[in-house]
């Protein structure tokens, strides 16, 4: 085994699932160097406590997150194996790993699902991915389904998804390429929304403080169901190229058809507006640009944005910005302040 690690053998490695060949193979392999064996270790226990394995990771965060609790309970372990402690201080915990990806860094960690159910906490703890202002991630559940999670977002997945149904809570964004299963129906709960996969790529929005959740379909079909009632309530079947949109728990508002750049843009990375008003784009380009924005006159919020803004330097951004509305911007640090532009005389 070379210096480069197949991932998806030791995906299958830690399942069980790899030939005889290949497992002494990577024992073998992990054995010839400590840092070697504690990078299998490392993996092996985020694989036990999130059900991934990551592409690439903070090998010294893993083990720092880990290593304490082997001390602790110390199990007998094979050469080349580790079996992660099963107390249920551990499966609690809110320790775990800092992954890679797409330029961020996404936070996994286990914890009680009472953020999105009205503080009653689950009788099991989530998977939770998180990303900060101005990061993005990228992976694949338990089922195969890809993921990719928008800046600001927050995702939790039940310990027995994939086992007992497949359902995940989000708060923020996220754009979900579905393993279709006709015998577990795939759900996406938000704050006042359920959003059931038909055999789908999908994105779904609702941020703290909208109005409301978003889903826009790229391939196949969704049910968007209205509030939190139960899926198997009557919903609004929307079809590819259409965004259903929600109002505090009202009537789904169905866009057909509709101009996807907008809501799917950003999982390719690039933030899209349309003929949208600047105070409606300013929480979107805060958390896409890690900036405070903030409007001299609450007028401007009526300014009407269309742009698509990729990966240019920020201070090209915010001058096309304020190019493009006729404004003037002005940054100080953190915070990026808008004026109307003089008049002259």
């Amino acid at each position: 085994m070379s210096n480069e690690i197949n991932w998806d053998i030791l995906d299958r490695y830690f399942s069980g699932l790899c030939t005889p060949e290949q497992a002494s193979e990577i024992e073998c392999w992990a054995e010839t160097e400590p840092s070697r064996g504690d990078l299998l270790a490392s993996a092996r226990a985020v694989w036990e406590a999130t059900g991934v394995v990551p592409r690439r990771f903070d090998v010294d965060a893993a083990w720092t997150a880990v290593r304490p609790r082997m001390k602790r309970s110390s199990p007998a372990r094979a050469p080349g194996r580790f079996a992660l402690p099963r107390d249920r201080t551990f499966q609690y915990a809110a320790a775990a790993v800092l992954v890679l990806a797409l330029g961020g860094a996404i936070t996994l960690k286990l914890t009680g699902m009472d953020w999105i159910s009205g503080g009653h906490s689950a009788p099991a703890p989530a998977r939770e991915y998180l990303t900060h202002r101005a990061q993005r991630a990228d992976f694949h559940l338990r089922d195969g389904t890809r993921v990719v999670l928008g800046v600001a977002s927050r995702l939790e997945v039940p310990t027995s998804f994939g086992h007992k149904g497949r359902e995940v809570f989000l708060q923020g964004e996220a754009y979900f390429e579905v393993q279709h299963d006709p015998a577990s129906r795939f759900l996406v709960r938000t704050a006042d929304a359920v959003t059931e996969d038909l055999g789908t790529i999908f994105a779904v929005r609702a941020y703290p403080g909208d109005s409301g959740a978003q889903v826009a379909v790229a391939e196949g079909r969704v049910v968007l169901h209205p509030g939190i009632s139960a899926p198997d309530a009557r919903g609004t079947l929307l079809s590819r190229g259409q965004v259903g949109k929600t109002h505090q728990g009202g009537p789904v508002a169905v866009l057909d058809p509709a101009d996807l750049a907008p809501y799917l843009g950003w999982a390719q990375g690039r933030l899209v507006f349309k003929d949208t008003p600047l105070r409606e784009a300013l929480p979107r380009l805060s958390r896409w640009f890690d900036l405070e924005f903030r409007l001299a006159d609450t007028s401007l919020g009526s300014r009407v944005l269309t742009a698509s803004l990729g990966d240019q330097p920020t201070t090209e951004v915010l001058d096309l910005l304020a190019l493009s509305l006729g404004l003037r911007q002005e940054r100080r640090g953190g915070t990026v302040t808008i004026y109307p532009k003089p008049t002259t005389r």
